[in-house]
């Protein structure tokens, strides 16, 4: 399969940077920073969830950024709501936004490296959860310069089931990968994870041909 050139959105630093202005702007003039893919890309995310699933359930978003999803998520009236990130300064801003909003009832956020498995060391990673949800962490992953490019996936396939309860949903959406290469590294991964869904995302045409920019898509965790 082919590997992803690496990238400097692959580190850590990059995002340090890119809160750490996201929080600037914020409070110099109240803006709430950027929606990755697009806010129509979340909508539909947030609309899926809204319409199949019961607000009682918990979900986790994987690299959550700041937050800006499980806030739309929380205003669609879901209560168990966690968000992750590697990110210190994503933490720090997500969590001025959440309180900005009156949400940290139903948000908790936490500073952690989903990769590094370890439940003692986290909180919010020593559950398991009913979703799982990531939308464009797995494509920064993958453009680490320093990552192993085949043990990266199969440790982030893998990781992705430990957090899932029986019957549990992951949310994948991506940029970088197609919807066959995802599923071909699944495969590889040994993952139980099937194929449950797929949600609408912007579609492109070039050439006579007509495709997306972007894929999303549920699976279902079988065990």
């Amino acid at each position: 399969m082919e590997k992803l050139p690496s990238s400097e959105l692959g580190t850590k630093q990059y995002w340090q940077d890119v809160y750490r202005n996201e929080l600037e702007c914020f409070n110099d003039h109240g803006e709430r920073g950027e929606v990755w893919f697009g806010k129509s890309v979340a909508k539909n995310i947030v609309q899926w969830l809204c319409n199949h699933v019961e607000k009682s359930v918990s979900i986790i978003e994987i690299g959550s950024g700041n937050g800006q999803l499980l806030m739309d998520l929380s205003k669609c009236g879901f209560k168990t709501l966690f968000g992750i990130d590697y990110s210190s300064e994503a933490i720090h801003f997500s969590k001025l936004l959440r309180d900005s909003l009156q949400m940290s009832d139903s948000i908790e956020f936490e500073e952690a490296d989903f990769l590094v498995y370890n439940f003692q060391e986290s909180s919010v990673l020593s559950k398991q959860y009913d979703i799982v949800i990531d939308k464009g962490t797995f494509d920064a992953i993958c453009l680490n310069p320093d990552a192993n490019d085949e043990q990266i996936k199969v440790t982030y396939y893998t990781n992705i089931c430990k957090y899932l309860k029986r019957n549990g949903l992951f949310m994948l959406t991506s940029c970088n990968w197609t919807k066959s290469e995802i599923l071909d590294q699944i495969s590889a991964a040994k993952c139980s994870l099937t194929l449950f869904d797929e949600i609408e995302t912007p579609k492109f045409t070039f050439g006579g041909n007509t495709g997306n920019k972007v894929v999303s898509l549920i699976f279902k965790y079988d065990v």
